[in-house]
């Protein structure tokens, strides 16, 4: 009875019998013996071969070859020894150890139970040989072979009496660390202790330690102290120390051994524990330092761990090897301590850094010189439960403070001296921030390494993450200078429309804005003295096709000035309004207003009150390209311009496009009142000369990229109407349908126009509906019908009418013309009236931007005289200042009804008159050579009268007469005869030259008296010249009716005749 109770107790209570500090067995297991023998009843013992246990799922746990175990139940009685020996043959431990779902363990095996640890003292002597254990963690393995462990009594005679319950042990073994089947650790383990009573002593040393882990190379070696008693493990002391090897050094930056240790002690009935002391250090990385007291079932009661990095570069790059996000983070400089405080009713964390240097991956570089977080978490049972996963973490509430002092530079920005205080809040599921702000002093924002003109910046915001995203419901954009932005956002990436953000502002100030944009973006609008208010707002929405966008901005009393004064805006009224989509491709829709306010934009000014102005674009932009643009200028009661097609942008030459344009103006004259005449006849003052009326529209289908434009469409004009001041040309009722064709051919069905003219008139005479019919084909466009034109009293046919190039500044229009009967009496000539007239063949005219040339002749009648008109053309005829060529000669002109005519004196007999090289430009001559000489006729008297010869006296010397010289000559004679009359008169470059073409013994006559009887006029300073405007003065003193010049006269000796100068 008595063997089969101490066999059953080494059966049913293997936890105080077998000496394992660790329970193999769990439910499902399967144990097997291949042989149990009793080899003693009294005192009971028994032998066990060939045990093994397998686990749930077949996996061997542990094995044992064999096991002799022996009782004395006498000592137990007496001294507690209840075992007098075990033997252990080649004990094999197997374990594997993973993660679960949920964050807890599993695997194969026991969980370690402290209370095992009594089962030392109820034995006598213990022998295990040739031991092993194996503890798998996913690709790594912990080996111990070659495991010794002998408990053995000890004689205490030495001390002077004898200890029964004296005992000493030993421990030997090989350790080794496996990863992926590859050793990458290996130390020798030695212990020695003994047990005196319930107190076990014992020292274990790791020696001749090799490691090569990763960048951990060296070697190991430690030591552990420790005691043992029924209610308590104390851990005196466990030190390790990793002596790395040159290689390790030199990767990791240590500056020497790394070293831990730690004590404490274990309440084996309370599972209590007290981590008195724990120090670890990589000289130079990182320092640790804590202790903790509590229970094994939870959290500690109360912890302090305290990390100290001297160098943060240094612990971020160890830190790689085991968080792959920081792989491209780089830091330099600066310390960083963090501290963790848990006590019963909180968990605290404290974290500090000062001048230190972090780069991200995309070259964001970022130092923050004071950095501090202080963060509680709390109540202590629903961390406790969330770190065990079973809690929510709803149920941890934060609480805290965030702030630091930063500068920071990415893309080539950056801020120096920005302020961060962020007071923490919300629960660990939705951490949370109120009222937290970001302070930057004036000048703090930098970029490309100068400073933004702007002033301190202060931004406030409320943020939380609701664990789907960030809400940020408030935030306040303040900057001097320049006004306050606020707004909201939240950014949930995995919902549908739930990123979104809204922004607003009042009354920004449009001078602090120009330095802002001026020092960012190169420009220089301050220089242009801004000023007046915006407003703005807007919101941003995330789609699936990207991001969605409205804004609106406006401006009030904007006024600006350019250096040159060459650009001015007061009082202006704008807006601006834009919404879109940003993605792949940006879809846009802008508009554009100005409403109120003047504007001087280079030569056009443009009152907005009256002309207000409305732009318009939408389109889709995809890379450098806007597809289906949508593009509408309205200037109010002047024009409407319109574009639809596409725009590409960043080549060479400007932009390219292709689509439809149009141009419409219901108010004509206003229109070129305003965009044509106003702003350029400072520099072509012929402009003002016209005036314009009706409507007009273009229609066109453009190409081309920049400047170089191809261009097919159709311009029309209805009810138009065209007066010229200057030229006396009025038109009335005009209507125009002109094909243009511009580089290219015109488009489909429209090759064909028509001008229709209801009423014209010129000086020239009146037209009354004229209808013409345009046709374009290669390149020309051509006139179909024959046009006839009054010309004073007669008619210009014109015919075969073609402009080559019509749009181009190389044009060329060509026709024939045929002037028939005009009549010189129609000129109205203030009074003047002329006799004879001109009829001829123009030839093929052909006029271009630099010429127009006429290869006819006219000829007709000129006062009895024969005329002939030739060498006709037009030296730049479309500029102000074209000038006008030809040459001009008549034979045998009466001059007595030509001289009444002028009222210049009566003048009988014939004349021959050539105007050389005549070039008339400003409605006046500027160069001609007229030479003047008279024919004797037979039957023709050559007489002249008193004034004639006062005015040609005048015109030829500048000095008539005089009164009293045409008193006394005038109370005898009123006409003389003259044998001859010569003169040249000749104008170039401003000067008239004068000469007499009548020469005899050395003097210069310009009237030259017969043998016998009559006056002479003879010109004293033969070539004398006389500006233009002198010569004015002396036509004008001519049509005066005389001069009050006086002019010496002689006799001519017997012969009565008188001369003057």
């Amino acid at each position: 009875m008595l063997t089969g109770a101490g066999v059953a107790v080494l059966l049913v209570d293997p936890a105080s019998a077998v000496p394992y500090a660790v329970r193999i067995a769990a439910p499902g297991s399967t144990v097997h013996v291949e042989r149990f023998e009793v080899l003693s009843a009294w005192p009971p013992a028994v032998a066990v071969h060939d045990l093994t246990l397998d686990g749930s799922d077949g996996e061997r746990l542990f094995a044992v070859d064999r096991a002799i175990i022996t009782t004395d139940l006498a000592a137990g009685w007496e001294h507690g020894l209840w075992i007098e020996d075990m033997e252990l043959d080649a004990p094999r431990v197997t374990m594997r150890v993973a993660a679960e779902a949920g964050g807890e363990g599993g695997g194969s095996g026991g969980a370690w139970q402290p209370d095992s640890l009594r089962g030392l003292f109820f034995y006598k002597r213990i022998r295990c040989e040739d031991g092993a254990v194996s503890l798998s963690m996913g690709n790594r393995t912990v080996e111990v072979r070659d495991l010794s462990f002998r408990l053995e009594p000890r004689d205490a005679a030495d001390f002077g009496k004898h200890d029964p319950s004296l005992r000493t042990a030993s421990l030997n073994a090989t350790a080794r660390v496996l990863e992926q089947r590859s050793l990458v650790a290996l130390a020798q383990v030695r212990g020695e202790g003994a047990i005196q009573a319930d107190r076990l002593a014992m020292t274990t040393r790791i020696e001749d330690g090799l490691v090569n882990m990763g960048d951990a190379r060296g070697e190991v070696h430690g030591r552990i102290d420790l005691s043992i008693t029924p209610s308590m493990l104390t851990l005196e002391r466990l030190a390790l120390e990793l002596t790395p090897s040159r290689l390790m050094r030199r990767r990791t930056g240590l500056q020497g051994a790394v070293r831990m240790a730690l004590g404490g002690t274990l309440a084996l009935d309370e599972q209590s524990y007290a981590l008195t002391a724990f120090n670890a250090t990589m000289p130079g990385i990182l320092e640790l330092a804590g202790n903790a007291t509590g229970h094994m079932d939870g959290l500690p009661e109360r912890a302090t761990l305290t990390a100290d990095a001297p160098d943060i570069g240094l612990l971020l790059d160890r830190g790689r090897t085991l968080l792959p996000a920081l792989r491209d983070v780089q830091a330099r400089g600066g310390s960083v301590r963090a501290v963790l405080d848990l006590n019963k009713e909180a968990a605290g964390v404290t974290l500090e850094a000062q001048n230190a240097t972090v780069t991200l991956a995309g070259g964001e570089t970022f130092t923050g010189r004071d950095a501090r977080v202080d963060a509680t978490v709390s109540p202590r049972p629903a961390l406790q439960k969330a770190l065990l996963g079973k809690g929510s973490l709803d149920a941890l509430q934060l609480a805290g403070m965030v702030s630091c002092a930063v500068d920071g530079d990415a893309a080539g920005w950056g801020v120096t001296g920005a302020e961060l205080s962020a007071p923490i809040a919300g629960t660990a599921a939705a951490p949370a921030v109120q009222n937290a702000t970001l302070r930057l002093p004036s000048g703090a924002i930098v970029q490309d390494g100068k400073a933004v003109q702007a002033g301190a910046v202060t931004l406030t915001a409320d943020a939380a993450w609701d664990g789907a995203g960030l809400n940020a419901p408030r935030f306040v954009l303040e900057a001097d200078g320049l006004g306050v932005v606020e707004g909201s956002t939240a950014w949930h990436p995995d919902a549908q429309n739930a990123t979104t953000a809204t922004f607003s502002g009042q009354g920004l100030q449009m001078a602090g804005l120009s330095k802002i944009l001026d020092s960012t973006m190169g420009g220089a609008a301050t220089s242009w003295s801004p000023s007046g208010t915006l407003d703005l707002e807007g919101e941003a929405t995330q789609q699936d096709n990207g991001l969605g966008v409205n804004v609106r901005v406006s401006g009030a009393s904007a006024a600006f000035s350019s250096p040159n004064g060459d650009y001015l805006a007061d009082k202006v009224r704008w807006s601006l309004d834009g919404s879109g989509t940003l993605g792949d491709s940006t879809q846009f829709d802008t508009t554009f207003s100005v409403s109120s306010g003047q504007l001087l934009l280079g030569v056009f000014f443009l009152d907005a009150g009256v002309n207000p102005v409305h732009i318009r674009a939408s389109g889709r932009l995809s890379g450098d390209a806007v597809q289906g643009l949508n593009a509408e200028c309205v200037l109010k009661n002047l024009v409407t311009a319109s574009y639809r097609g596409r725009v590409s942008f960043g080549r060479a030459g400007g932009p390219a496009y292709n689509g439809a344009a149009a141009v419409t103006s219901n108010s004509l004259g206003e229109f070129y009142s305003k965009l044509v005449d106003e702003p350029f006849s400072a520099s072509l003052p012929v402009l003002s000369d016209y005036t314009l009326g009706g409507s007009m529209k273009l229609d066109a289908a453009v190409q081309g990229k920049g400047a170089d434009v191809q261009a097919a469409g159709m311009l029309s004009l209805t009810g138009a109407s065209f007066d010229s001041s200057a030229t006396s040309l009025h038109a009335q009722d005009v209507s125009l349908k002109l094909p243009i064709a511009y580089g290219r051919e015109p488009r489909s069905g429209e090759t064909s126009g028509s001008v229709r003219i209801g009423s014209a008139q010129s000086p020239f005479g009146q037209l009354q509906n004229l209808r013409l019919t345009l046709g374009y084909f290669k390149g020309a466009l051509r006139v179909s019908e024959p046009v006839s034109l009054p010309v004073l009293g007669g008619d210009l046919d014109i015919t075969n009418i073609a402009v080559e190039n019509p749009y181009s500044p190389d044009f060329a229009v060509t026709c024939n013309a045929v002037l028939n009967g005009a009549q010189f009496n129609k000129l109205d000539l203030g009074g003047v009236t002329l006799e004879g007239g001109l009829a001829g063949s123009l030839g093929t005219l052909r006029l271009t931007r630099k010429r127009l040339d006429v290869p006819g002749a006219l000829g007709g009648k000129f006062f009895g005289g024969i005329m002939a008109v030739h060498d006709m053309a037009v030296v730049e005829p479309l500029a102000q200042g074209r000038r006008i060529h030809a040459t001009i000669g008549i034979e045998n002109v009466d001059l007595e009804p030509f001289s009444e005519a002028l009222d210049i004196g009566r003048i009988t007999g014939r004349m021959n008159v050539v105007v050389d090289n005549l070039v008339l430009a400003y409605g006046q001559p500027s160069a001609f050579t007229l030479t003047a000489k008279s024919v004797e006729e037979r039957g023709v008297g050559q007489t002249i009268s008193l004034k004639a010869v006062n005015a040609i006296t005048l015109i030829g010397t500048g000095s008539g007469i005089g009164d009293m010289g045409v008193g006394i000559f005038g109370s005898f004679f009123k006409e003389f005869s003259y044998g001859e009359i010569g003169m040249q008169l000749s104008l170039a470059n401003d000067v008239f030259k004068v000469r007499g073409l009548i020469e005899e013994d050395g003097v210069e006559y310009l009237i030259k008296k017969p043998p016998l009887f009559g006056i002479n006029v003879i010109n004293r300073t033969p070539g004398k010249r006389v500006s233009f405007s002198d010569m004015l003065e002396r036509l004008s003193r001519v049509t005066a009716g005389g001069s009050t010049t006086e002019t010496e006269f002689g006799a001519g000796g017997a012969s009565g005749a008188t001369q003057g100068e």
